[in-house]
């Protein structure tokens, strides 16, 4: 009874009752508790090898979908590189955005890693780094007939600074220029634009496509939701949990 109490099953063997009396009666029920807490106790710790399964598969599923997004725009930079690689000025123009991107995976694999970790890896960041994006932005539309209006208002953003990783505010804003540009394949519009109201920095990104219905709406932040052909649904978890996690 001690060592159930305290939760220490190991080893612990049915008790043998000799008669059918109170006490035989009271063995047998203390028997079916012990086997049920036994049993009890295995499945707890198969539930918590599953959760932890399906937790490194959502990672693997993330990180896949966070490092596709730049490999995107950097495929397209190469594709024109491939095609026209005499040309000094695409050469100027696209090393560096190849140099950004690859550095944005970097980051991205180092933040998730350190989210896996369990680490706060938060900075404070001057979002500065709102500017560079556009050129990512423009590479991932390549050739697509998608108009692009980036504006960044109020650009002396001096005091303000957001609890957070460049990597992590790169990942929100290019999530949904990604999903974007996935939804106006014959064409269309695609707009950002930052503001700063007081002490709050305010990020709008908007398209002219479909939109979505009520129903994708209440799911669109399931992991693994998704409405668009070949997508895994993780963008807009991940960008969830980016912006809950900011604050």
């Amino acid at each position: 009874l001690d060592a159930v109490g305290r939760g220490d099953l190991h080893g612990v063997q049915p008790v043998s009752a000799k008669d059918r009396d109170e006490i035989g009666h009271l063995t047998g029920q203390f028997n079916r508790m012990v086997a049920e807490l036994v049993e009890k106790k295995r499945l707890e710790k198969e539930l918590a090898n599953a959760e932890r399964l399906a937790g490194l598969g959502r990672f693997a599923a993330g990180l896949a979908h966070e490092v596709n997004n730049p490999l995107g725009g950097m495929i397209n930079c190469v594709d024109t590189l491939a095609q026209r690689p005499d040309d000094a000025t695409l050469v100027r123009k696209y090393i560096p955005l190849l140099d950004t991107g690859l550095k944005r995976i970097a980051a991205t694999m180092q933040a998730l890693l350190g989210e896996l970790r369990g680490e706060n890896c938060s900075r404070p960041c001057k979002v500065g780094c709102l500017t560079d994006l556009e050129a990512m932005v423009r590479s991932e539309i390549g050739d697509r007939p998608i108009t692009l209006d980036w504006r960044i208002e109020n650009r002396d953003l001096g005091g303000l600074a957001l609890s957070c990783t460049c990597p992590h505010l790169h990942q929100i804003i290019m999530n949904l220029a990604h999903n974007a540009i996935a939804v106006m394949p014959e064409g269309g519009r695609l707009a950002f634009q930052s503001r700063r109201v007081e002490k709050q920095l305010i990020i709008k990104v908007s398209d002219s496509g479909p939109g979505l219905d009520e129903q994708a709406q209440s799911q669109m932040f399931e992991p693994f939701y998704s409405t668009s052909p070949g997508g895994n649904g993780l963008g807009l978890w991940i960008t969830h949990r980016l912006v809950e996690r900011m604050g």
